[in-house]
């Protein structure tokens, strides 16, 4: 989300994070998932206030590896798909504050490298540009296809 989008709500600390006046951070996702009972009544209120993105995605691919590279700027609330496979990912770039139900709020930075349980979603605020990606191993280069496996 830029400065100026849609807010979740009109009366929800996304409209004040949107308009510069809300402390993002791990207190921020916290609230965020308790007022709206979830990452799915979040996805859904987004997507009704049109503040859904379409990111940047680099995809690559060695013999038996796919690695998805994803691209965020500063500022963007993101939810992520159900994650079917355990994986490694590495964060390379940028500062996320991220919530699971599993972990509660962690904040990542660029270098941390951590692994995907499966079952996991995410919420995920981007303080600084973030490049997050993701590795798995197949021999699968049809991204669809993968898409649909993996998420």
């Amino acid at each position: 989300m830029e400065s100026g989008d849609a807010a979740l709500t009109s009366t929800s600390d996304c409209a004040l994070l949107v308009r510069g006046e809300a402390e993002p951070g791990g207190e921020f996702l916290a609230r965020l998932i308790e007022r709206f009972g979830g990452i799915d009544r979040i996805e859904a209120l987004m997507a009704q206030h049109g503040t859904q993105m379409n990111l940047p995605v680099i995809h690559t691919f060695t013999p038996n590896m796919y690695v998805r590279e994803m691209f965020v700027p500063a500022g963007a609330l993101l939810t992520t798909m159900i994650h079917r496979t355990e994986h490694p990912y590495v964060v390379s770039r940028g500062v996320a504050w991220v919530w699971t139900a599993e972990s509660g709020v962690s904040r990542v930075e660029a270098g941390h490298l951590g692994v995907t349980p499966p079952g996991t979603r995410r919420l995920v605020y981007v303080e600084e540009p973030l490049v997050w990606a993701t590795f798995h191993a197949t021999n699968e280069t049809d991204v669809h296809k993968l898409e649909s496996v993996l998420a």
